[in-house]
């Protein structure tokens, strides 16, 4: 094994501990926020919507409902201006709920970025052979 080999088994190690240090974050705060975070985001349709089809869904339900609020705040214009959201709701919610949830959507975001990028590297390292 090459450097090039080690450093990209580093990579993902990290990647999958990150991953999965986040997944549990994630479980932890939906299974406790979802409800209230949702009660604060009842005039937006998406929200609802989410809440009306993923909610016998148990805990991964919870989680991707609130993984899609979490997309759904690091763009709230976008999905406010489609009539998907209540952009006076957005407002108002609260300046924590918002820094903890988009913090959940930039590390996913980072997360599927940076797995991409290492197995587009992982190809060209195999290609060299």
């Amino acid at each position: 094994m090459t450097i090039a080999h080690h450093i990209f088994a580093l990579t993902f190690l990290l990647i999958i501990i990150s991953a999965s240090i986040t997944l549990a974050l994630t479980a932890h705060y939906a299974h406790r926020e979802i409800d209230k975070i949702e009660s604060l985001l009842k005039n937006s349709k998406m929200v609802m919507s989410d809440k009306l089809t993923l909610s016998n869904a148990g805990l991964l339900g919870k989680i991707f409902r609130l993984t899609s609020i979490s997309f759904l705040l690091m763009t709230p214009n976008f999905f406010a201006r489609k009539g998907l959201v209540d952009a006076d709701e957005i407002a108002k919610l609260p300046r924590g709920v918002k820094k903890k949830l988009k913090t959940f959507g930039y590390t996913y975001t980072l997360l599927i970025i940076t797995f991409l990028t290492s197995s587009i590297f992982s190809y060209f390292l195999d290609c060299k052979k």
